[in-house]
Formats: C-alpha cells, structure tokens, sequence
C-alpha cells in the first residue's frame, strides 16, 4: 500500500499524449482504475488471520487516493477529461452486498415459515407458494452471486 501514498509527476508525459492526439483530430481521455483493495476492504479479515497487527490497514483512506486525486488536478489543469472509477465500483460493490442481504433475509424468513410445522396442517396452496418463493429466491440469489463475483474478478484482472 505504500506505493499508492506516493506522489508522481506525470503531467510532462499526458501533455505529449494529449498533443500527439489533438494533431491527429482525437482527443485524450484519462480513467483511474483503483486497484481492488482501494474499492473494498474484503480482504482485511483475510490479511488479519496472516499478518502482523500494525500491516492490516485499509487501503480505502484519502492517503491511499493520492494518485487518483494528482492524476485528476493534472487533468483538469491540462483540460484532458478524466474520470475516476473509485466511487462508482465501491457503490456497485455495496449496492451488489445490500441486494445479496436482502435476497438472503427473505430466504431465511421462507425457510423458517416453511419449518413451521403448522403450516403443513392448513391448506397446501400456503405450501407451494412458499416452495415456488424459495426456489425463485434460490435463482435470484444465484444470480446476484454470479454477477458480484464476475465484477470482482473483473476488478482483480484490471488491478
């Protein structure tokens, strides 16, 4: 995590991209790409079973942005459009966890009125919509899991 506290300088080497684009009638566009442990802080109780105390740290902290926030005052200085993808992957991440909560307190509230043995003593209609409830959370929740999964080994690739 150290290096990402480091400050550079790279404006010298986006006014010569910016320059070699616009000679040639295109223009330079910027994206930062956090690395994976600056969108989420999932790995910390990985690290914690590992580590020394004093090396679990969350790289999710302003002086973990330094490069991102350099990278932006340079862009706009130079007028080269830049967008930095750190918020919009930490909120599709919490969105992703929030979604997974709830499909999974819903399952567990079907779960548990279809562990009531009452239930099976009334009509059985109550019976099947639960199962049917049950069997369609299943695929929601499967699906939730794909879809979060395949964005984390998207970020893991591009950090």
């Amino acid at each position: 995590g150290q290096h990402l506290r480091r400050r550079f300088d790279i404006e010298d080497h986006l006014v010569a991209l910016r320059d070699f684009l616009e000679e040639r009638n295109a223009s330079l566009w910027v994206v930062y790409v956090p690395t994976k442990h600056q969108v989420s802080d999932r790995y910390l109780e990985i690290q914690a079973r590992f580590s020394p105390p004093e090396s679990v740290i969350s790289l999710m902290g302003p002086e973990f942005q330094v490069q991102a926030a350099l990278l932006g005052e340079t862009c706009r200085a130079l007028a080269v459009a830049f967008l930095d993808l750190t918020p919009e992957l930490r909120k599709a991440e919490a969105d992703a966890e929030a979604e997974l909560a709830r499909l999974n307190k819903d399952r567990e509230a079907v779960e548990a009125a279809l562990a009531d043995p009452d239930l099976y003593a009334g009509e059985s209609a109550r019976v099947a919509d639960l199962t049917q409830r049950r069997a369609k959370l299943d695929r929601a929740i499967g699906a939730a899991e794909d879809t979060w999964l395949a964005a984390q080994e998207a970020l893991e690739r591009g950090a």
